[in-house]
């Protein structure tokens, strides 16, 4: 595992010096599978702060702050974690234009004035990857809501779920405090709804 060595502020971290003489701040954490004792995940919103160096000889990262640093940070403001878990099977509307077919109207003057054209819906069925809650933080949004741990999520503010990649679900749960998310979601045999805000918690 890698010890992380980031040139900030923080006071109460373990000291060390760098090459050049100067103090460098560090955590350093034991040695533990990363299935055993894993506290969580360093990801994109909290590293873009930093300019990254990363010494795979020596085992340790050097994080710099960069321009990012006193950016708002915004992070998980529904309190679901989701993960892809199984399929979904996908009943959906066919746009006629995406099939390229064509209607023919008559012209102005046609002695046929009552003409009419029936279209049956044209529908696709197919199965989409199935985004499923598998955690939930206690009093959060979500779980005000009543949302449950094993939930498969159906649609988000109307869209289906298949269509937004996982990254961009999370991005959309973090974008901004007070913004309203409906989800339709399963729960067994039965489909549901629900809504809640987003609420900042950090």
């Amino acid at each position: 595992m890698f010890e992380a060595k980031a040139e900030t502020a923080a006071r109460d971290w373990p000291k060390s010096f760098r090459s050049d003489g100067k103090k460098r701040y560090h955590a350093k954490g034991k040695q533990n599978s990363i299935t055993k004792n894993r506290a969580g995940s360093i990801g994109g919103s909290l590293l873009k702060r930093f300019t990254v160096t990363m010494n795979y000889a020596e085992k340790w990262m050097l994080l710099k702050k960069n321009s990012n640093y006193s950016k708002p940070f915004y992070y998980n403001l529904s309190g679901l974690t989701l993960a892809y878990n199984g399929s979904i099977q996908i009943k959906e509307l066919q746009d006629i234009r995406s099939e390229k077919m064509s209607l023919k109207v008559p012209e102005s003057g046609s002695t046929n004035k009552n003409s009419s054209i029936v279209i049956d819906p044209v529908f696709k069925l197919f199965a989409a990857p199935k985004i499923v809650i598998v955690e939930l933080r206690k009093d959060s949004p979500a779980a005000l809501a009543g949302l449950q741990i094993g939930d498969g999520i159906i649609k988000i503010n109307g869209v289906f779920s298949y269509k937004y990649k996982l990254h961009e679900v999370i991005a959309l749960f973090g974008s901004k405090e007070g913004k309203k998310i409906s989800i339709e979601y399963e729960r067994g045999d039965e489909l549901l709804k629900t809504s809640f805000k987003l609420k900042k918690v950090l």
